[in-house]
């Protein structure tokens, strides 16, 4: 891994600045950058006429003023939606016109049928050095090394028992797990087996300490001045 991925270890920011602005916007990924983050970590899903936008759920409920499920509206209906702080819903390729070349782009995929598309986004913004594909969804990341095996893929996994073995199997570079379940046993494992190490999600500074403590690569924090040391 190139680019803003070369730090000996990665402060993610989950959905931005999320702590502090509408996660997944504009304005949350802007102010991750002004404080200083190398690093974005945002959500994909696909609209009803087949664009592609940022948003963690599978529906509008929680994030916005709206409801209903994301697969159901139309780019038009979902970018009438306020999603705090008047910020609309961006579309993949408006986060990568925007920040391209200001920090590097974690970009996981929340549902299948989202795989070509991003790919496409990718190598049309050059950005395969400065980005990570990762998902919970085996299928989306194997799909992803077959169109591109050049893009680097990550598993996202709750538990760490077995994730080496399945992150290998599925050509990933990365494995991210639940920081509640980070071992140094875990790290090592991985690492003697190529891959880098991230966790989910931390926000408490001390527990960010430990972490970098027992060799993990990085953090997925809503937090960016989490650890500014």
């Amino acid at each position: 891994m190139k680019g803003f991925f070369e730090k000996d270890f990665l402060l993610i920011s989950h959905r931005g600045a999320s702590r502090y602005e509408p996660e997944n916007t504009l304005r949350s990924f802007r102010r991750a950058i002004e404080m200083g983050s190398g690093v974005i970590e945002l959500d994909v899903r696909r609209t009803l006429d087949g664009h592609l936008v940022v948003i963690h759920d599978r529906t509008v409920n929680r994030t916005t003023d709206g409801k209903g499920a994301v697969s159901g509206k139309t780019l038009s209906e979902l970018r009438s939606l306020d999603a705090g702080k008047g910020e609309r819903i961006p579309t993949l390729e408006e986060v990568m016109g925007n920040f391209s070349g200001q920090c590097g782009f974690v970009i996981e995929l929340k549902e299948k049928g989202t795989e070509k598309q991003t790919v496409s986004l990718i190598k049309a913004h050059g950005l395969i050095k400065d980005v990570v594909v990762v998902s919970f969804l085996k299928d989306c990341l194997r799909e992803v090394k077959t169109l591109c095996p050049d893009v680097i893929t990550g598993l996202i996994t709750v538990f760490g028992i077995g994730c080496v073995r399945s992150a290998l199997l599925l050509g990933c570079r990365v494995v991210a797990t639940n920081h509640h379940f980070m071992t140094r046993r875990l790290v090592s494992d991985a690492q003697r087996n190529g891959l880098l190490v991230c966790c989910w999600t931390v926000n408490d500074t001390k527990r960010g300490e430990k972490l970098a403590a027992i060799g993990v690569n990085g953090v997925i924090t809503d937090k960016p001045d989490l650890l500014r040391a």
